[in-house]
């Protein structure tokens, strides 16, 4: 189905579903390609490909690639790539900037910013938050600089500090 603004399809969708602005369809299973947004109301099995969002009830297999969010409101078993990803329970792979799940049993997030509520989760990235993280908050003066800032997430073994600061003005 190719659709000049939107490819709509009210049921289940097997094939192409094409749509310059958006596409939505009820059980997909093939490949949604839209401009904006693609759209799976229940199960998707296939591929997602859009240049700002991707969303889906539950991901069975599949891929879902955008240019910004890809989110995945039940089990994501598959591959999602974006600046933003969620999945409430992934076994997958989530590669993005900011990746976010709930559950994560089996899966890996690779990114700038990982955080899930589950702390078996296997992540890779400069910042990776789970209810075990603790986030300390610091701020500090020297003598080669006036005022510093920074966040510190620390982990079981590991820590990552992201902060801010001036040089010395005087």
């Amino acid at each position: 189905q190719i659709g000049a603004l939107s490819g709509i399809v009210s049921r289940d969708m097997r094939g192409l579903n094409i749509g310059t602005v958006s596409t939505v369809a009820r059980d997909m299973r093939g490949l949604q390609i839209a401009g904006l947004t693609n759209i799976a109301t229940h199960s998707m099995r296939g591929v997602q490909l859009s240049a700002v969002t991707n969303i889906a009830m539950g991901v069975e297999s599949g891929v879902q690639l955008s240019g910004i969010a890809n989110i995945c409101a039940d089990n994501m078993r598959g591959v999602q790539a974006g600046i933003y990803n969620f999945a409430d329970t992934l076994q997958g792979l989530q590669v993005g900037i900011l990746n976010m799940a709930d559950a994560h049993p089996r899966g890996v997030q690779i990114g700038l910013v990982n955080v899930t509520h589950d702390t078996r989760a296997r992540k890779i990235g400069l910042v990776n938050v789970s209810p075990s993280t603790a986030i300390d908050f610091l701020a500090y003066m020297g003598n080669t600089s006036k005022l510093n800032g920074a966040m510190r997430f620390r982990n079981r073994s590991t820590y990552s500090i992201i902060g801010l600061g001036t040089h010395y003005m005087g």
